[in-house]
Order: structure tokens, then sequence, then C-alpha cells
């Protein structure tokens, strides 16, 4: 069963961390609606949000600024 959390931020408007069993590693999508991220279950949310800062340059290109409020 997945999990879902949401995280307001101001940069992509809000995070979707969604839990799969089936998944090895994070994965990250940028979307109209926000910032998608897959993770494993084992995953801890404190990682998941290092992980988003090591990668905020390259997704904030991705997202070329479409997503501030």
């Amino acid at each position: 069963m997945a999990t879902k959390r949401v995280i307001l931020d101001n940069d992509f408007g809000q995070i979707i961390i969604r839990t799969r069993t089936t998944a090895r590693n994070i994965s990250m999508r940028t979307k109209p609606d926000g910032l998608h991220v897959i993770v494993p279950p084992y995953c801890l949310t404190s990682k998941v949000l290092s992980t988003i800062e090591e990668f905020r340059p390259q997704l904030q290109q991705r997202t070329s600024g479409s997503f501030l409020p």
C-alpha cells in the first residue's frame, strides 16, 4: 500500500512524496501541480528532503519558474 505526504515548498508549490513497495531508488518528476517524489518504504523523510536539496538547481531548470505561486 502506498502512503502519501505533501510538503509545501516556495519553489515547487507542493512536494508530493509517495512510498511504493516496488521502488528501489528515489525518483523525482516535475509536473504542473508540483514535484512528485517516489520513494522506497525504508527511505526517511530527512533523506528525501536532502536529496531534493541536492538536485534543486536541476529541478528548478526543468520547471523554469512555472510553479511559483
